[in-house]
Formats: C-alpha cells, sequence, structure tokens
C-alpha cells in the first residue's frame, strides 16, 4: 500500500494551522463565558449601587417644613411636644413665606399655619419640580402638632395584657392637650394589641388604680398587674 509523505515544512505548516485552530475554538468557548462574566459583574455591581441607593431611600425620613403666623404660634407647649420630631421639621418666621421655596411652593401669605409635608423618596427640588408634595394651609398650632405626629411617628404596636384581677380601661393620652381618650377595655385576664406610633402614652385604669406607659419602640407589651410594681413594660 502507498504511504502519503509529506514534505516536514508542509507537515510543520499544518502543524501551526492546527494550532490556530485549535486556538480559534478556544477563544470561540472562552469569550462569551467572559463576556456573560464580565455582564454579570457589571449588573450585580448596578444591583448593588441600586440597593445602597434604596437603602439610603429607606433611611431617609419625610420632612415637615412649617411657616409660623406673623405672631408665632409654634412656641411653648407645642415647641415641647413637637421635640421627638425636631430633625423631621424646619419651623420659618412668617416673612420667609414671601422667600424662592416659598414662591417655588405657592404659598400664600394671608395664610398662616401653612406646612409642607416632602415625601422621603425625593430630594426636596425633585419634590417641588413634580408637585409631589402635600400642603397644608390655615392650620392652628394644635392641627400642625397632631399632624405632624401622626405623619412623621413611626408607625407601632402595643399589646396590652391585663393581669390585674379587674376589667381595665385603656386611654390614649393626647399628644397636645393631654387629655385621656378612651380607646378600649380589656377584661380580666383577656389582652388586645393596638396601633400606635413611636411617642405616644396610654393610660391604664384599673380597680381605681391608674398606670401609665409610653411607646418608645415598634412593638411594645404593657402588662398590667395586680400591684404596681407587677406592672411591666416589655421591648418586643
Amino acid at each position: 500500500m502507498d504511504k502519503l509523505i509529506i514534505p516536514f515544512s508542509l507537515g510543520r505548516r499544518l502543524g501551526s494551522l492546527r494550532l490556530l485552530v485549535l486556538s480559534l475554538s478556544i477563544a470561540v468557548c472562552l469569550v462569551p463565558r467572559t463576556a456573560l462574566a464580565a455582564r454579570t459583574r457589571i449588573q450585580a455591581g448596578k444591583i448593588f449601587k441600586r440597593v445602597v441607593r434604596m437603602d439610603k431611600v429607606l433611611d431617609k425620613h419625610s420632612l415637615i417644613f412649617i411657616w409660623d403666623c406673623e405672631t408665632p404660634q409654634i412656641t411653648g407647649t407645642v415647641n415641647k411636644n413637637l421635640e421627638t420630631l425636631r430633625k423631621r421639621i424646619r419651623t420659618f418666621p412668617h416673612a420667609k413665606v414671601t422667600s424662592d421655596l416659598g414662591k417655588r411652593l405657592d404659598l400664600d401669605p394671608s395664610n398662616c399655619i401653612n406646612a409642607v409635608l416632602f415625601p422621603r423618596w425625593l430630594s426636596i427640588d425633585e419634590a417641588i419640580t413634580q408637585k409631589l408634595y402635600q400642603l397644608r394651609v390655615g392650620l392652628s398650632a394644635a392641627d400642625v402638632q397632631d399632624w405632624a405626629w401622626q405623619t412623621l411617628s413611626d408607625k407601632a404596636n402595643a399589646k396590652i395584657i391585663n393581669r390585674s384581677g379587674f376589667n381595665i380601661s385603656v386611654f390614649w393620652v393626647h399628644a397636645v392637650t393631654k387629655e385621656p381618650i378612651l380607646q378600649t377595655t380589656i377584661a380580666v385576664d383577656e389582652d388586645a394589641t393596638m396601633n400606635s406610633f413611636v411617642g405616644h402614652v396610654f393610660l391604664i385604669e384599673a380597680g381605681g388604680r391608674n398606670s401609665t406607659f409610653a411607646v418608645t419602640e415598634e412593638s411594645v407589651v404593657f402588662t398590667m398587674g395586680d400591684a404596681p410594681e407587677k406592672d411591666i413594660v416589655t421591648i418586643i
């Protein structure tokens, strides 16, 4: 049988060609994977940045800007009651109604008190440009107080357990007037969970004895015992 004899120079060229084909095959296989890995890294980076931005948004509080009357109303007791929200409230004198910010918000100098709520997910400039803010006008100091508390306070829940031996009455203490307002009654050895806000204060009446507790965290349990020393507040 005749043999095919390939000259050495041609064999070397064919070997180089095979090596080139093999290299190209490897490159064809590797490039998409490398590109995919690069795209994955880029997308992961974008997602991470998005999560960071969202985290900042979630950490950011809504803000209320208040323009007072010519004769200031946000004073004394009202100021004191708003103290826990102070970092989230900006108060301006009446003269600032006509400032650049006041003009952009279309504030009417004849109104007082003017109050504006800016949402947490936008900058103030974006909120004004897109008209995504809430304007309240002609408010009394007490109205501002209540609105600020309801709007800016962190939502919470308060569970009240009755171990007093008596039916108990649960009152919410109004943040401004300090008037106790009846919310519910709880039978002996029963409990009730109430929607509330951080900073709210509750008064409990049981068998001629009173006890109070404040909602200091998002979830609080208050147990009314059969003696003052057995009244317990538990943070969950």
